[in-house]
């Protein structure tokens, strides 16, 4: 597995965010998760406090935002010609593991909507976030200031969350991370998607117990949208496999059932 090692990678064409700036904010896998699907492998299992040695996972904030100025000054007409004329849709809080994680997050997403509005008008911010911080108050209101919060949820119950997603003591938290804090911290956020990813296989949630139960969290949730699609790339584990278009289209006739907008990425 290949982890990213500059804060700003790409542009990059994704299915689903179009042509997107990363912003790796993590240099190395810092995570609250260890999900079985994660391109980036397996997370190391760290402390609970951030110390000094985990500390130096994280870039600064002056280092993130001179990164994202340097490559905003500096690209060839940086609103337009990006990839064949295309304008850059998104600024993409990513990479190697939580952003939201990043002890300085709140105060990096302002200085980012700072640069954006400065230098690329018509680009939105966005983050791709695991939902393991939504109940932070802090965290809930830097995420409101971003244009998409798109947010992960894979489980509709703490059996599948504890096997598919591995919650670890995370890197800023002292309890260990439960699906009823991810469920609560979401509907607490207005305008968000939902993200989930599908695998079938021995760990795989793709079971009929787990997607009634997952439903029933999407309506608790009320998102926008829910985008639902399986593994595009190499997983950190064997145990799962891709699963076929006709058993998305399952799960998006369930959610329409349900009066749910819903898009499938395949």
């Amino acid at each position: 597995m290949i982890l990213h090692r500059q804060i700003i990678y790409g542009p990059i064409l994704s299915r689903r965010l179009g042509l997107s700036l990363g912003l790796n904010i993590i240099i190395y896998k810092i995570c609250s998760f260890d999900c079985l699907y994660c391109e980036r492998g397996r997370t190391i299992l760290h402390k609970n406090d951030i110390n000094t040695e985990i500390s130096s996972g994280f870039p600064t904030a002056a280092e993130i935002t001179d990164a994202l100025k340097y490559f905003a000054k500096n690209s060839i007409n940086s609103r337009l010609n990006f990839q064949q004329g295309r304008i850059l849709d998104n600024i993409t809080f990513s990479g190697n593991g939580e952003p939201t994680l990043h002890p300085d997050f709140d105060f990096i997403a302002e200085q980012v909507i700072k640069i954006r509005d400065k230098y690329l008008p018509d680009t939105k911010v966005t983050i791709l976030s695991n939902s393991s911080t939504a109940m932070n108050p802090i965290i809930q209101k830097a995420l409101s200031k971003l244009d998409t919060r798109i947010m992960k949820l894979d489980a509709g119950n703490e059996e599948t969350f504890q096997k598919y997603n591995i919650p670890l003591r995370g890197v800023i938290q002292t309890d260990e991370i439960t699906l009823k804090d991810i469920t609560d911290g979401l509907k607490n956020l207005k305008d968000i998607i939902i993200q989930s990813l599908f695998t079938k296989g021995i760990s795989g949630n793709y079971n009929r117990d787990n997607v009634t139960d997952w439903i029933e969290k999407i309506k608790l949730i009320k998102p926008l949208e829910v985008q639902i699609y399986t593994l595009d790339r190499a997983a950190a584990s064997e145990d799962i496999e891709i699963l076929e278009l006709s058993e998305l289209e399952e799960i998006k006739n369930l959610l329409d059932a349900e009066g749910i907008k819903s898009e499938i990425y395949y």
